[in-house]
C-alpha cells in the first residue's frame, strides 16, 4: 500500500529477500499496542468485540471483491491479466456477493456486538473520509496504479484508434475497387 501512496513510502523499505521489514513492524506494533488497550479495559467482551470488528472486515472485502471484479471484467476487458476466468467468474462473483451480504445482515441482525462495532467502523470510516478526500486523494494522483491504468488506456484508446482506422481504410479501399 505504501508504494501506491496509500501509506508513507518508508513503509515499502524490503529485506535483500524482499520482504517489507518495515511494514511488518509497524503492523506488529500496532496490533500489540491494540491488544495491550484492550486487554486492560475494563469491558469483559474484549475478545468477542476484536472478532466481531474482525469479521465485519473481512465480509466488507468479501462485498467488495466481487463487485470490482465484474467492473474490470466489464469495463476494461483486455486490460493485461495474470490468468483469465471463464465467463462462470462472473456468475460465481455475484453468488458470492449475495452470500457475503446475507452473512453480515444476519450478524448485525442477531447480535448486537456486531451492531456496536459496525457502528464504531461507519463512525471511524465516516471520520477518516474528509481527510481522505482532502488529503490523501490528491497524494495518490501519480501513484503507480493510476499511472499504469492511464498507460494501459492510452495504449488501449490507441490501439482501438489505429484498428478503426485500418478497418475503414480497408473499405474504403474495397468501395473503390468495386465502383
Amino acid at each position: 500500500m505504501s508504494r501506491g501512496g496509500y501509506m508513507p513510502p518508508g513503509l515499502s523499505l524490503t529485506t535483500k529477500n524482499g520482504a517489507p521489514y518495515t511494514a511488518m513492524i509497524v503492523n506488529s506494533m500496532f496490533w500489540i499496542g491494540i491488544s495491550f488497550i484492550l486487554q486492560y479495559s475494563p469491558n469483559p467482551n474484549t475478545l468477542t468485540i476484536i472478532n466481531a470488528a474482525g469479521t465485519i472486515f473481512a465480509m466488507t472485502a468479501y462485498i467488495i471483491h466481487p463487485i470490482v471484479f465484474i467492473q474490470l471484467r466489464y469495463k476494461l476487458p483486455r486490460l493485461p491479466r495474470p490468468f483469465r476466468v471463464p465467463f462462470i467468474g462472473t456468475s460465481l462473483a455475484l453468488v458470492n456477493f449475495v452470500i457475503a451480504v446475507a452473512f453480515l445482515v444476519g450478524m448485525l441482525y442477531w447480535s448486537s456486538y456486531w451492531q456496536n462495532c459496525m457502528l464504531y467502523i461507519t463512525v471511524g470510516y465516516a471520520g477518516l473520509l474528509p481527510f481522505y478526500y482532502f488529503y490523501i486523494r490528491k497524494l495518490l494522483e501519480d501513484s503507480p496504479e493510476k499511472l499504469f491504468i492511464r498507460r494501459q488506456l492510452s495504449s488501449r484508446m490507441k490501439e482501438r484508434l489505429d484498428s478503426n482506422t485500418e478497418q475503414k481504410a480497408g473499405w474504403k479501399k474495397e468501395v473503390a475497387l468495386r465502383g
